[in-house]
Formats: C-alpha cells, structure tokens, sequence
C-alpha cells in the first residue's frame, strides 16, 4: 500500500474520528488570533472597516491557520489555545485527504505523548505506526506540524526547548506548517525570535464579545445574557472562552448562571462527573462524592509528578500507593475505570487524561485547601533571590487555593497570581 492511500486510511479510522467528536461536543466557536505586539482596537477596526476582504497582517483568522506557516499560538489558561490547535488541525487532515499535494498533517501533545527521552521523533513514529518516518521519503509535500502544551514538558525539563529547535531547525524544509501552543505564564519572547526556524507568535488572550453570536444568536438574547452576568457579578468571566461560553450555553438552556468562577468550576465538574445519559454505568456507578474524591487524588498525581496520563489499571495502582490518598478503602479498578471513562477525562489511544488542565488544577486546589500554610506554599512555591514565588506551572493552582483560602494569598506572593 502507498503511504497516502495507508496515511489516509490511518487517519480517518484512527483521528479524525475523536478530535471531531471533540470538537463538535465543545462547539467550536470561530474567533481571531491577533499578532503579539498589535494594537487590538485599531487591528479590529481594520477587520470592521474592511469585512475581511483585505489582508490583515495583525489578525489571523482560526480557519486560515495555514496563511501563517509557523506560529506560536499562546494565551492564558482556558483561553483556548488547544480547541484553535485541534481544529487547524481537522482542517489540515481534511486537506490531505482531499488534495494528493497537501502536507500530512500531524498532531502531538508534548505533555502527555512524548516517551522519556523526549524524543519528538520517536513520539510521532509511535503515534501514527511510522508513517512520519515513511513520509520524510515518501512524500514530497511535506507535513503540518501541530505541538500542544510546549509549557507541561518544560515544567519538568527545561532542556526540551533545545530538542525543540534541534528538531525543527533539522526537518525545516520538510516542515509546511508548523504551530505550537504554550501558555503565556511560560512563554518567553526570545525562544524562537531569531534563528532558522522563527516562529510569528499570536496569541488568543482577547475574546471580542460579538462571537458570542455563535452561541446566541438573537441580539436582544445576548444582551440580556450580558446583563445577568453583570447584575450577578460574572461579567469579567465572558472573557474567557473556558468560562464564558459555557455561561453563554447555560443562559441559552434556560438554566440557572453561577454567582462565581468558583461555583462554575464546580458545577462543570460535578456535571462532568455524573456522565450521561447514555452511561451503561449508571446502575453501579459510585457516590458523586467518592469520584470528585478520586479525581482529586488523580488531579495531585497530574500536578505534582511528571506523568499526567494514565491507562485503567495504572491509574489504580497510583491512587492505591499514593501517600497523599487519605481514605478509609483503597480504590478499586471498577470505580476508576468508571472514572476515568467520564466526561472529565479524554482518552488518547488508551491514556486517559483530564479533558482540561483547569479542571486538574482546580481540584488541585481543592486539595491543597486542607493543609497547612507552610504545606501549601512548600508545594507551589520557589525560592528566587531570597523572596519565595509561585512555580510558573503552578500559577493557577495557587489562583485558585487563593480564593479558598484567604490565609494563602499574602502580600508575599499576591503579586506572583
């Protein structure tokens, strides 16, 4: 078999399948990215005045991804950096299958599937059966790279950037188009500015309020969502997609809003938690209270170690010689797999992980509410030139600890949330 007709069948049974499941669950909003260093009011009023029918060179719209062959997307947490990364990447995977000339698309995230040696190559040997390899020979168009989540892997090792640019600098010709997404509190300016693989960097940090017509179509619906959220204090929340299109979704459902991003948080977990409908577990399904139980146990583990996935059985095995994991039982493999198998969680090949990282930390965060001061600041804190500072990677973990637990948000570390 040729390597496109094996490429393309590997890529409709294998991925297109579940990202798109993905992506239509969420319900993909369309929105812009806009460069790093542009004045957002005169970029929109350019896009106004012009109705896209002009290039805007400080505003890449989500479906023209590939018109910036290398970018890095970076935004704050919930900004939704991997919804745009996962739908360029539908839109790539549909090029190749439509066009013999597009480059192959391929998809990895750094956080949770790149092996011990951080070897990328390796990585996407394994997740797509050697067709990367097959591909630098067998097909002339090149690929699409898409890299998720550059700031897990360099919370844990900070040498990965080099193989990063060893590894683009090495297939650069080869390389289409290539993105890659980081959150901003990782981000630094510098890393990719100069040198023979530059990357033009976007970011998703302001979300404009009319892409909430996506969700409400009718004026008058969306501006009486606006002014719910604002007569009940969540109006800053609408600036986050995370946040504000669930809101959006729950107006439109006629349900009740959440009072904080709290409450919200919960409530999306506790949602998640109980499943569906469609549930073949529903009969023997433990107590919600021992599953948020479970996932916050799960949830350390993610944050405090350097493995944030987990098949079925290694899951269990970890909460049961987990020395953080207070309970009167140990976990049984029932009760995890039936877990892991909601909607809290997304499954890649056979690892499970948190759908999204705010969750993993905001349960963190549930935990960590229970311990003492000192314990509190020596699990999230760094010591830097004799003043203590939040770790980069446990930035929203303390933002969250800060609202639970007054105590914790001293004048020493608010300026670091």
């Amino acid at each position: 078999m040729s390597f496109i007709e094996e490429a393309r069948r590997f890529l409709q049974q294998n991925i297109l399948p579940d990202i798109e499941n993905v992506l239509e669950k969420g319900g993909y909003i369309h929105r812009p990215l806009f460069r790093e260093e542009a004045d957002i009011d005169k970029a929109l009023a350019f896009r106004q005045l012009y109705q896209h029918q002009q290039d805007n060179n400080d505003i890449l719209e989500d479906q023209n991804l590939e018109k910036e062959p290398n970018l890095a997307l970076i935004g704050n947490a919930g900004a939704g950096k991997s919804f745009i990364l996962e739908y360029g990447y539908t839109k790539a995977i549909q090029r190749f299958l439509d066009d013999l000339a597009a480059p192959f698309p391929l998809f990895l995230k750094l956080g949770q599937q790149l092996p011990t040696s951080l070897d990328i190559e390796s990585a996407l040997n394994s997740q797509y059966q050697q067709l990367f390899q097959r591909s630098l020979t067998e097909h002339d168009s090149g690929c699409a790279l898409f890299l998720d989540g550059l700031d897990e892997v360099l919370q844990d090792t900070s040498r990965f950037l080099v193989d990063l640019q060893i590894f683009l600098q090495k297939h650069a010709s080869y390389l289409k188009q290539t993105v890659v997404a980081c959150r901003r509190a990782a981000w630094h300016s510098d890393w990719f500015s100069e040198g023979s693989f530059p990357l033009v960097v976007y970011h998703v940090d302001y979300l404009d309020r009319e892409v909430y017509a996506q969700i409400l179509p009718a004026r008058t619906t969306r501006q009486s969502f606006f002014d719910q959220c604002a007569a009940i204090g969540v109006l800053d929340l609408l600036d986050s997609p995370f946040d504000g299109f669930y809101l959006a979704r729950e107006f439109g459902a006629k349900r009740p809003l959440p009072k904080t991003r709290r409450e919200c948080l919960g409530q999306r977990i506790d949602d998640a938690l109980r499943g569906t409908s469609l549930d073949q577990d529903k009969g023997k399904a433990p107590p919600l209270t021992r599953l948020r139980f479970l996932a916050r146990q799960l949830a350390c583990l993610a944050s405090f170690t350097n493995q944030n996935s987990w098949i079925s059985q290694e899951a269990t095995n970890l909460l049961g010689s987990s020395t953080v994991l207070c309970s009167d039982r140990p976990a049984s493999y029932e009760e995890v797999d039936i877990l892991l198998q909601r909607p809290l969680f997304r499954k890649s090949g056979q690892q499970f992980a948190f759908a999204h990282q705010l969750y993993q930390e905001f349960l963190t965060a549930e935990v960590l509410a229970s311990l003492s001061l000192r314990k509190q600041r020596q699990l999230l804190g760094a010591e830097k030139v004799n003043r203590q500072r939040i770790q980069t990677q446990h930035r929203s973990i303390a933002a969250f600890l800060a609202g639970r637990s007054r105590p914790f948000l001293s004048p020493s570390l608010r300026q670091t949330l």
